[in-house]
């Protein structure tokens, strides 16, 4: 099971995802950093769940791709005989 992020944890995360896309990456100290310029907040804890969300975010995404993208390369698992039943 996963970490369960309260409601202005996601609702900001996901508000900054959308206006940063390319902004954020996997790297938590960086996104911390990104957080911090971009939040007025004083909150270390608000920044760093906010910072945690966003890579745990930026992670299952990246991770999702690349699963996407071995299924696409990999063949078709199935019947790979003639099916033509006059060869028999």
């Amino acid at each position: 099971m996963g970490r369960i992020y309260g409601t202005v944890v996601r609702k900001v995360g996901d508000e900054l995802i959308a206006r940063y896309p390319a902004l954020f990456n996997e790297n938590f100290e960086e996104n911390k950093e990104k957080v911090s310029m971009l939040l007025k907040t004083e909150s270390k804890v608000l920044k760093n769940k906010v910072a945690g969300y966003l890579t745990s975010r930026i992670r299952a995404a990246n991770k999702m791709k690349a699963t996407s993208a071995e299924q696409a390369e990999q063949p078709a698992v199935g019947v790979t005989e003639n099916l033509n039943p006059t060869d028999s």
